[in-house]
């Protein structure tokens, strides 16, 4: 990507005076850090995320946050990845992700 820049919403020029975000890339599962929806949102599914950290070796706990702010703290390196397990049944709205997947690539995801 070209890049992605935080600023404030008042800032008068965000892209100067903004902070760029990069996304953090571990290099082997020990090092990782995963983020899944909180609580019982129909798209949490824990057991399955659970599983899946432990199999890539993954020994950090998870983020748990909703909304789709996962997408920033995704593109600003908080985690390496977002892991998410919606059932077969659910449907899900592109308009809900393109935003973010869009901030992740442009900060290197």
């Amino acid at each position: 990507g070209c890049g992605t820049v935080a600023a404030p919403m008042d800032a008068e020029a965000p892209l100067e005076t903004g902070q760029v975000v990069t996304t953090h890339k571990a290099m082997c599962g020990s090092e990782a850090r995963y983020m899944e929806s909180w609580g019982d949102s129909i798209v949490a599914a824990h057991g399955e995320t659970a599983l899946l950290a432990a199999a890539l070796g993954v020994t950090e706990a998870p983020v748990r946050i909703d909304s789709m702010a996962k997408y920033g703290a995704l593109a600003r390196g908080d985690t390496d990845m977002y892991l998410r397990f919606p059932p077969a049944t659910y449907r899900e709205k592109v308009w809900d992700h393109a935003a973010g997947v869009a901030v992740v690539t442009e900060a290197g995801g």
